[in-house]
């Protein structure tokens, strides 16, 4: 009887092995609310904020059941990767057995954890983070788990980014991942899920490894836009070199070039801004866009800044850099995959680069404390800045322009300055001890600690420069 209710469902046949048992257990009983004519039957029914609803074409037929990918084969907390591959991607009434993730070594992690982040198993985007603030305990999680006999997770631990849940309660991940169900209390809601579908290693896409372009495509050049343009919100400011004396100039990447350009060129003391490909192979020589997108130009889209370092300086530039992306994602920022999305900073000078390498370093002890994995921001010197055509420069300033941005900050702040691990520039007569005393006598933040906090750099900010004056900073929403 049971296996007829699977194969009516459409989905693939239970058997009576001990990974299997749990899957008509309490958690799938109550989520699938009553059977008839030999079918699971689904109540439909919509969740109220902050719950994210989903569409039932997130779980449609891909290249692996439901997902696009297997789950991945290192598993954290040894977690079993054929019973993953089966609650992931195939049976989506499938369950692990009640307290299957209390046999996992996941109990001994959590005692010397401060904070937990649970990744999908198929393609390693954040789900669910413990503890959240304002919520319970990590302690609290475990004790409500252990009682109820699988990982059970609120509101405020969900990252709804990435979790979706459809009308009849399953909780799925936006990669098409079975992860559970909600199954609401007296509390609210209470999202059970399966260890095994949030056991994967955190999202870590390697940087690129080109040795060299097609022969076809290596001649293949776009038309750089004239050099008689003028910015198109920081006007009259000019879009292109000669600029005026006394500037200082650098190239961010941070995923697509569109949004990552606007909150640059809304900071006060920036003189302009453009996008174009930085980091490329030497004999790539003004890509096109699309031959960027290929990936056999290595180049990635990057935002030239030109400031003024008398009312800006380099180290609020790396502020906003850092606080505008995730830094940990690899050849990949949100949902833009590929090489060209990659994280880097591409600097003029060795002190430019002296000041880039200890912000990172103080970052990336920051994403440690928030269970980010390493950063894989490059920081180079000398490498030249390609212009990409001109209907992309400032382009979300322009009509009709499609509003995108898949950056996903991580939220969390870099340090102050005087915290950052300066190696040490004074005991020595090494000329990159001299190269680091400058960059900290050049480059103290210049910018107000209450300017970053009213500072939106989202798209959905406006056009205009911000301003940092005490009546602008005092009317700022």
């Amino acid at each position: 009887r049971r296996t007829a209710h699977w194969q009516g469902f459409g989905c693939a046949r239970l058997d009576d092995s001990p990974n299997r048992r749990g899957c008509l257990e309490s958690i799938h009983i109550a989520a699938m609310q009553h059977m008839s004519l030999g079918c699971w039957s689904i109540v439909p029914q919509k969740y109220g904020p902050p719950v994210v609803m989903g569409e039932e074409g997130l779980m449609s037929a891909k290249a692996h059941g439901t997902s696009a990918v297997p789950v991945q084969e290192d598993l954290r907390w040894a977690c079993d990767p054929l019973l993953a591959d089966d609650i992931c991607n195939f049976n989506r009434l499938g369950a692990e057995d009640r307290g299957y993730w209390q046999t996992t070594s996941f109990l001994k992690y959590a005692a010397d954890a401060e904070k937990i982040r649970f990744y999908d198993s198929n393609s390693g985007r954040l789900l669910f983070s413990l503890p959240a603030k304002p919520g319970r305990s990590l302690q609290a999680f475990i004790k409500e788990s252990k009682e109820h006999g699988w990982p059970s997770f609120r509101d405020a631990e969900v990252c709804w980014r990435h979790v979706r849940v459809l009308p009849g309660g399953e909780v799925v991940s936006i990669d098409g991942t079975h992860l559970g169900h909600n199954l609401p209390d007296y509390t609210g809601n209470r999202y059970c899920i399966n260890l095994v579908s949030i056991a994967g290693q955190p999202r870590r896409l390697a940087l690129p490894c080109i040795r060299s372009a097609s022969p076809s495509r290596v001649y293949r050049r776009h038309k750089p836009p004239s050099n008689s343009e003028h910015h198109y919100i920081l006007q009259p400011s000019r879009l292109f070199p000669k600029f005026p004396a006394g500037l200082s100039q650098v190239a961010f990447a941070a995923g697509c070039f569109w949004g990552v350009e606007k909150a640059f060129w809304r900071l006060p003391g920036v003189y302009s801004t453009a996008v174009g490909f930085c980091g490329g192979l030497e004999e790539a020589v003004n890509p096109s866009y699309l031959y960027v997108c290929t990936g056999e130009s290595g180049h990635c889209e990057a935002v030239q800044v030109v400031w003024d370092p008398a009312k800006i300086s380099f180290t609020d530039l790396l502020r906003l850099f850092w606080a505008c992306h995730d830094p940990t994602q690899g050849d990949m920022q949100g949902r833009d995959i590929g090489s060209q999305y990659r994280s880097a900073v591409f600097c003029n000078d060795a002190v430019q680069a002296a000041a880039a390498h200890a912000s990172r370093a103080a970052f990336a002890s920051v994403l440690r404390v928030g269970g980010y994995s390493d950063i894989t921001t490059e920081i180079r010197v000398g490498c030249p800045f390609y212009y990409a055509d001109l209907h992309h420069q400032q382009y979300l300033a322009k009509p009709r322009s499609r509003q995108y941005c898949s950056a996903e900050p991580t939220g969390l702040a870099l340090p102050a300055w005087t915290e950052w691990p300066w190696p040490p520039h004074d005991t020595a007569e090494d000329p990159s001890c001299a190269v680091v005393a400058q960059a900290k006598q050049m480059f103290a933040p210049l910018l107000p600690e209450e300017f970053w906090g009213v500072y939106d750099f989202s798209i959905n900010a406006p056009d205009e420069p911000a301003g940092v004056s005490v009546e602008e900073l005092s009317t700022a929403e």
